[in-house]
């Protein structure tokens, strides 16, 4: 998925235009991070990647780079270790 497709994503999951939103965009500014926002990056991230999120985690972003960084990471921890289970 482009970067620009996540950020239109998490703009949905967010209740927030898809402008309004920026690599740089201060979560705390947004009306859609709360609880329930954060609920819903957390049941994006499971339907679009298989991946389970913890909301206490995501709370933790600053930023919209901060959640792409986080869900990159944990996207590229998941593939190492299916490939280190092929190996073995």
């Amino acid at each position: 998925m482009k970067q620009q497709e996540l950020i239109e994503k998490l703009a949905e999951a967010l209740f927030e235009p898809a402008e309004r939103l920026a690599l740089t965009t201060e979560l705390n500014n947004l009306d859609g991070w709360d609880s329930l926002g954060r609920l819903s990056i957390a049941a994006l991230f499971h339907e679009t990647f298989g991946l389970t999120i913890e909301t206490a985690r995501l709370k933790q972003c600053t930023t919209i780079q901060d959640i792409i960084n986080f869900v990159s990471d944990k996207l590229e921890k998941e593939e190492e270790a299916k490939h280190s289970l092929r190996v073995c």
